[in-house]
């Protein structure tokens, strides 16, 4: 069977649906760990409230003597969270724990809370070699009275009206670009980097439309759909490529110094690569990833490796920038170019520059801060490129008409110092019709000499 990039993306986007974490605060079904006798179970930050309660609820159908251990942030988890870790010390750590034996359907509630407080979870049978429950039922959930917070840890709170608020922004800006595309097409004027834009933002805003719908999702049974979020996450993925390709295509001068595209297949190479790691990015935030650790996803090799490739694209893009700068003689656009280039040089640099920012904020904050910073960041960074390719505003830049892709068919190049100058056929038209008035004046000339002869 022939493996195709369409097949590859499907296989990749199937194994993060089948291979999602369990990590939610609702979890149902059976839990089996061979030649482990504890295992990290969940994580959950619980809300400051004065007077409400956090609540655990659970049921389990086992017969083996087991344990379910809480830790609370003043324990020391990031020493005793470690695989070597004995199983009479994680339980003896342990700030309660309660025997699964004893209490097999139980609710527990948690004193008031002072403040936001992070607890971790774990399952433990020391008199046994392996973990094995066939069937139980736990539900851990916020004290607030509304459904729609009760579901999520206090790291995600808030992440659901976020993106709400953000796929009706996205939304207003898509259907606003969709109708200058709709008339430009109409005055079959429908350049392709009009058309690039669009499927950027079509692409951007069914991303946050997909994350929108799990954390709706999950605020209701408490699961959500995290292949969902996944496929989300990759669509957003794929959004950013292209429009990082866009960039690109401008800086090389498509438009607006030449009307064909040299390197093109180095353009592809290196943006298929950029599709790669963000794939892997992702499938380590899902699979790979340790929810009971501290570590961020993009502190990870995979991390590391998307963020020094997003860094070699905003190379590539200064590059080819500088060149066709250089090249151009236009005082206009050069100018055009000088604040493309400063722009979009910060679009490129502000997410390397957030995720360490990020580094030194509490884990309860640091989700809700990057994703705001990141959705708002983007949705301005989009905004002005939407002015930059107004009718109005590209006339003094772009040559928007189509283009050809690989060739200059409809205009004549011209080198000048090795600048593959663009000049109309204006002249070469003017010089024919310049020899052919000579000609004609020649013969009108010489018949009436012929006359006067006959004369």
């Amino acid at each position: 069977m022939k493996i195709t990039p369409q097949k590859t993306l499907l296989i990749c986007f199937l194994v993060l649906v089948v291979f999602q974490p369990i990590y939610s605060v609702r979890f149902t079904g059976s839990w089996n760990r061979k030649n482990k006798n504890w295992d990290f179970f969940a994580r959950f930050c619980f809300q400051k409230s004065d007077k409400e309660k956090g609540n655990i609820t659970w049921v389990f159908d086992i017969e083996q003597d087991l344990s379910l251990n809480f830790y609370d942030d003043q324990s020391n988890w990031d020493t005793i969270y470690h695989p070597d870790t004995k199983c009479s010390e994680i339980v003896k750590q342990a700030t309660i724990s309660e025997s699964i034996t004893s209490h097999k359907q139980k609710s527990y509630l948690f004193p008031n809370l002072q403040k936001y407080s992070m607890w971790y979870f774990t399952l433990s049978d020391c008199k046994n070699t392996k973990i094995q429950v066939e069937n139980m039922h736990v539900h851990i959930w916020n004290p607030f009275k509304s459904k729609l917070s009760q579901e999520f840890s206090c790291e995600h709170q808030g992440l659901l009206a976020l993106f709400c608020v953000y796929f009706v922004f996205f939304l207003l800006l898509t259907t606003f670009q969709s109708v200058i595309s709709y008339r430009l097409k109409k005055l079959d004027n429908f350049h392709p980097i009009i058309r690039i834009y669009l499927y950027v933002l079509i692409l951007r805003t069914f991303g946050i439309f997909c994350v929108m719908c799990h954390f709706g999702s999950f605020a209701q049974n408490g699961k959500g759909s995290y292949g969902l979020e996944v496929f989300g996450q990759l669509i957003s993925t794929i959004s950013i490529i292209l429009f990082m390709t866009l960039l690109i295509l401008v800086a090389k001068g498509w438009t607006i110094s030449v009307q064909y595209i040299l390197g093109k297949y180095v353009i592809i190479t290196i943006m298929s690569i950029f599709l790669i790691f963000g794939i892997i990015l992702i499938a380590s935030a899902y699979v790979v990833l340790d929810k009971g650790s501290h570590y961020y996803a993009l502190e990870a090799v995979p991390g590391v490796l998307y963020q020094i490739m997003r860094l070699i694209i905003m190379g590539v893009f200064l590059y080819y920038l500088r060149k066709t700068y250089l090249l151009e003689q236009i005082s206009e656009k050069r100018n055009f170019y000088k604040k493309f280039g400063i722009v979009f040089t910060i679009w490129f640099l502000y997410f390397p520059l957030l995720v360490l920012i990020s580094l030194g904020i509490p884990g309860i904050y640091r989700e809700k801060v990057t994703q705001t910073f990141y959705l708002t960041f983007d949705f301005f960074t989009f905004i002005g490129m939407t002015w930059l390719l107004w009718p109005s505003t590209s006339i003094k830049f772009f040559k928007l008409v189509p283009p050809s892709l690989t060739s200059g068919e409809s205009t004549r190049l011209k080198p000048t110092d090795g600048w593959a100058g663009l000049v109309e056929d204006d002249s070469s038209s003017s010089e024919e019709s310049e020899e052919e008035t000579e000609e004609s004046n020649t013969g009108s000339t010489n018949s009436s000499e012929k006359s006067e002869n006959s004369n």
